[in-house]
């Protein structure tokens, strides 16, 4: 009973193949539409942190020269606080205060 009740708790689950298959079809797109005698050779991502169970399985310990440990959120190169995001004392601004990514505010 109990191996029955796991597989059906994964079932209404996302595919996270077929996501990130998604997001690298949506990168080659981008990729594509970029004329081949520009300058940009980077593509970067932001968005607002909302989801704090997706940041902070997505936050990784990083090494910087001058700081034993620092932590970076991997779901994007810039995340930013936002209406939804910014009430003090709520775990939203604890999360951004702890990461060294750069932030912005809205």
């Amino acid at each position: 009973i109990i191996k029955e009740v796991q597989d059906s708790k994964f079932e209404d689950q996302p595919d996270l193949d077929s996501d990130a298959e998604d997001y690298e079809e949506f990168v080659k797109t981008l990729k594509d539409c970029i004329p081949t005698n520009s300058k940009i050779d980077a593509l970067y991502t932001s968005h607002e942190g909302l989801l704090l169970d997706y940041e902070t399985c997505l936050t990784r310990v990083g090494k910087e020269a001058d700081v034993a440990k620092a932590y970076y959120s991997m779901s994007a190169h810039y995340l930013w606080i936002g209406e939804r995001t910014n009430k003090l004392g709520e775990a939203h601004l604890e999360y951004f205060r702890g990461i060294s990514n750069p932030i912005g505010v809205k």
